[in-house]
């Protein structure tokens, strides 16, 4: 753990902006203002997942989230009826560029293909597990619940996935999720490489500070600290070699 010292916070605060430090040692350091043209400009960055099919395989990007609740129902209802709307022959899940976010929209947009059950488990420097869950549409202890009812899954077609040096923490998780259907396979180039989980502490002059404290624990019992996520097919021509493949 890094300590702060009063007069060097006293910095922090009055620089009034976001420092990102090394993910791997301390993630970051955020001092919280009242602007609200702030707050417009973050509700305005949100992007919906796009697609696009040709030859009845599925394309779809999805990009990272973070948004207001009625946006994450957006993004997640944008894809999830593509996905669910006819039967294709396979999936491109593109996670390229994906830089994370909240889990939960992400998620419960491709939840057709996101088998039931434990993803993975978080855990903490003491060694305790918390087992992150999903179920229909809805991700247990991570991310904003996003329920999209009686969620019609899709089985016995091949699912690609796209990663690259962009694809960073939650896009990261989205990535393991899908490990857990034996029908998907991860083309691409290595993720980021922020496997891992922060915790947030508030300072008494009102930054804020995360942390990382806790691992990611898969579910064949391997332990991702920061570990990149390599693809089973490392390739520069992703796309390509997933539509061979599906």
């Amino acid at each position: 753990m890094v300590e702060f010292l009063p007069k060097q916070a006293n910095k922090l605060m009055a620089a009034q902006n976001v420092v990102q430090a090394d993910h791997n040692k301390l993630s970051n350091i955020i001092f919280f203002g009242n602007n609200e043209s702030e707050v417009k400009k973050e509700s305005s960055q949100f992007k919906a997942p796009t697609s696009s099919v040709k030859d009845n395989i599925l394309y779809v990007h999805l990009p990272e989230f973070s948004g207001s609740s009625s946006q994450g129902e957006k993004y997640a209802n944008t894809i999830y009826y593509k996905m669910t709307s006819k039967i294709y022959k396979g999936i491109i899940i593109d996670l390229s560029n994906n830089l994370g976010g909240d889990i939960g929209p992400m998620l419960a947009g491709i939840s057709p293909v996101i088998p039931n059950g434990k993803l993975f488990e978080i855990v903490n420097a003491a060694n305790n597990p918390t087992s992150v869950t999903f179920r229909g549409s809805v991700t247990n202890n991570m991310g904003t619940k996003i329920d999209l009812g009686n969620v019609k899954k899709v089985t016995g077609i091949p699912v690609a996935v796209i990663l690259n040096r962009w694809t960073a923490s939650s896009g990261e998780l989205t990535a393991l999720a899908l490990e857990n259907n034996p029908s998907v396979k991860t083309f691409g180039g290595e993720s980021a490489g922020y496997t891992s989980i922060n915790d947030t502490y508030i300072m008494y002059n009102g930054a804020q500070v995360n942390i990382t404290t806790s691992k990611i624990k898969k579910n064949n019992g391997q332990i991702l600290f920061n570990n990149k996520i390599k693809p089973d097919v490392q390739t520069n021509n992703p796309i390509v070699q997933a539509n061979n493949w599906t």
